[in-house]
């Protein structure tokens, strides 16, 4: 309950509020959208990704030249793509010294962020009950921390 009313403020002012896994396919097409359109730099913090459409929208990022840097707990896990992402030009793996991660956090531009209580993967989106909250605003300043912290693997 606490950390609903946590949450409470974010949810009352949220531009959009999602709610997994009734708005799955409303959220990946409103991800994969603002993906597509992203112009310099996108930033994700996600403990597992392998979501077709988003891994195939981060592909033609790099294929436009984009810088696309990805924060996770282990790129080698079997049911994640990020270790093929990490093969593509531009793409940034990151690796946390906390292994607990929870959630995900997608800043895009500098100016649109997805925040989630779930990772980006295709059986947590279509199963698992969470939200994503999807705002305007500045956001890199969260990912300035991460990558001080953060091991570069490739």
């Amino acid at each position: 309950m606490l950390k609903l009313f946590i949450f409470f403020p974010f949810f009352a002012l949220a531009s959009n509020v999602y709610t997994l896994p009734q708005e799955n396919h409303y959220f990946v097409y409103s991800f994969t959208k603002s993906l597509k359109e992203a112009q310099k730099e996108v930033n994700i913090f996600t403990h597992t990704l392998n979501e077709y459409s988003i891994v195939h929208a981060i592909k033609q990022l790099s294929k436009r030249g984009l810088i696309i840097n990805i924060f996770t707990k282990d790129m080698y896990q079997k049911d994640s793509q990020i270790s093929y992402l990490s093969l593509l030009k531009g793409v940034h793996i990151f690796t946390l010294k906390h292994k607990n991660i929870k959630g995900s956090f997608t800043c895009i531009d500098d100016k649109e962020m997805y925040l989630s209580s779930q990772d980006l993967s295709y059986k947590n989106l279509r199963q698992d009950h969470a939200f994503v909250i999807h705002e305007q605003r500045s956001c890199i300043k969260i990912f300035i921390n991460l990558k001080k912290n953060a091991l570069k693997i490739i």
